[in-house]
């Protein structure tokens, strides 16, 4: 044991014991015949994917079990358990507890384990409230609200709805399947590096799609060796490059380096290692997968929809009330400053105005190593912080402006903010690129195709990096193309001090290029950016996508 909420991951008998303290709320899924009934609801997408509880469960029964050797995604699930654990021991004595243990059974058992983790947060929260604001809380014997909350003696107690964010959004998982797919179809072709840069949500490609146009550039790449090969879907969802592995796929010493590939996006790379007797081992790779897209999932998720859910179910009570929402863990403060602006904007509005409080929250992760004396190992501490950001309503009709949050989370806040074309994050931007720029090329008709001719100072191969010098634009609207580290070409369309949309093309099949022509094009619906190939027999054409924006 590691202090009240500790646990030591590698004591197998201190795991096994807590882990009876989550059983009985997910007995039905741990036998032989329940295992059996998940995998089948979860082939015919019956049942809830994620089930971090059951899944670690089963690696404990195992009696060999041992986290040596185990993949992240093993221990992350056993990490889950211990957070589960310890949130479960915590609560047993709030008030209203019965009704919480018979929700967290009811939607286990019923395979509904986004709602058990639903339920988790509500416990988590009112935790919270009661352990580091002394509030007194209690769990709500009714569906609304999920908890009363009460800060002080006198004090009206206020209704709180609770809210949680998927950790993963939809379309995450589905670059990542992809790119799982590909990388299952290369297991029977030669070694190859494929690209894949999706210009659409990655819900809207079929998989299939994409393989047997991995298919057939694979067979012009084959053709040349040394050379990428790149063709286009018809419609511009997506753009797919390929080329063999050359001298990467021969057995060496490690380590291997493919460095014309940058990992980013879904990555998927298969090595072969041998163990040799008189050295340590050698290596090859035998195929690499990346899946990249320019229509980038929002970063706080459904945050927006949650809240508002949140701000209409109090509407059901006379007293003002607080909402708690679990976040995805913010991976840049311009996620958390997303989330905030989406609030306040809503409180603007007057949309919320029985809503005196929004609290949010998230897991802040702590890593400590240190090596073990006398021994050849190594002690890994992980902790987990809950983080709080406040939001208070200058609206409603009681205030909580001293604990407001915005001032210490953001003091000095940019002018000017926009989405990063490839990361979704928003991010400080400078005025003078959002403007018209002074050398645009003005275009009066887009209906027939503007071109746009490169001549460059050096065979491409990577440079040159950033703008183009030459602008296209119409009234409030400028095209730019900007070139990456990651060789390629991003179509950016700014309007209204905003990035709008974005198109990325790949270029290594035009390394060695002195010039290089894009053809602009607009319908009803989107821009689109057009090349010619190497061969000059194909166009690879690339829809861009909308980039959403926040009003700060």
């Amino acid at each position: 044991m590691l202090g009240d909420d500790g646990f030591d991951v590698s004591n197998l008998e201190v795991m096994r014991g807590l882990a009876e303290h989550v059983r009985p709320f997910v007995a039905k899924w741990t036998s032989g015949d329940g295992r059996q009934e998940m995998e089948a609801a979860q082939a015919g997408s019956a049942l809830e994917p994620g089930q971090p509880l059951v899944r670690s469960l089963a690696l404990l029964d195992d009696p060999a079990f041992s986290l040596e050797g185990k993949s992240q995604a093993q221990v992350i699930d056993i990490l889950r358990l211990c957070f589960a654990r310890s949130i479960i021991r915590r609560a047993s004595d709030l008030s209203g507890w019965a009704r919480v243990q018979r929700d967290f059974t009811h939607r286990a058992a019923a395979g509904q384990f986004g709602q058990f983790f639903d339920t988790l947060f509500e416990v988590e929260a009112a935790i919270y409230f009661r352990d580091h604001v002394d509030a007194s809380v209690e769990m709500s014997e009714t569906p609304r609200p999920d908890l009363w909350v009460n800060f002080q003696s006198g004090m009206r107690t206020l209704p709180c709805e609770c809210k949680r964010i998927e950790p993963i959004d939809d379309s995450q998982l589905k670059q990542d399947a992809l790119a799982h797919d590909l990388d299952a179809w290369l297991q029977d072709q030669p070694p190859l590096k494929v690209l894949v840069q999706l210009h659409v949500p990655s819900n809207d490609v079929a998989s299939g799609d994409v393989a047997a146009l991995v298919g057939v550039v694979a067979g012009e790449a084959m053709r040349d060796p040394s050379q990428w090969s790149t063709l286009s879907d018809p419609d511009g969802r997506f753009q797919v490059s390929v080329q063999a592995l050359g001298d990467q796929s021969v057995l060496q010493n490690p380590p291997i380096s493919v460095e014309d590939v940058i990992p980013k996006g879904s990555l998927w790379v298969r090595s072969q290692l041998v163990p040799m007797p008189e050295r340590n081992e050698i290596l090859a790779v035998r195929s690499l997968v990346r899946v990249r897209s320019d229509a980038l999932p929002k970063r706080v998720g459904t945050f927006e929809t949650n809240l508002k859910k949140a701000v209409l179910q109090l509407q059901e009570h006379a007293t003002p009330g607080i909402v708690a929402v679990r976040l995805r863990p913010p991976r840049g403060l311009g996620d958390l400053f997303e989330a905030d602006q989406i609030t306040r904007r809503l409180f603007e509005e007057r949309k919320a105005d029985h809503v005196a409080l929004v609290a949010l929250f998230w897991n802040e992760g702590e890593e400590q190593q240190k090596d073990v004396a006398n021994e050849d190992a190594h002690l890994r501490t992980v902790g987990y912080h809950l983080q709080t950001h406040f939001i208070a309503n200058r609206n409603a009709s009681l205030r909580f402006d001293s604990i407001d949050s915005f001032d210490r989370r953001f003091p000095d806040v940019p002018e000017h903010l926009m989405r990063d074309p490839e990361t979704g994050e928003l991010i400080p931007a400078d005025k003078s690129l959002l403007r018209v720029p002074d050398n645009r090329t003005e275009v009066h008709d887009w209906s027939e195709g503007v071109s746009f001719y490169a001549r460059l100072a050096e065979p491409y191969g990577g440079s040159p990096r950033g703008f183009l010098p030459r602008h296209l634009g119409s009234d409030n609207q400028t095209l730019a193309l900007w070139f990456s580290d990651d060789l390629s070409v991003r179509a950016m369309l700014f309007a209204d001090d905003h990035l709008r949309a974005v198109a990325t093309l790949d270029l290594r099949a035009w390394r060695g290029r002195e010039e290089l022509l894009f053809w602009i094009t607009k319908s009803a619906a989107a821009f689109t950016v057009a090349m010619p190939t190497p061969d000059e027999r194909a166009r690879v054409v690339a829809r861009m996508a909308k980039v959403s924006n926040v009003r700060s």
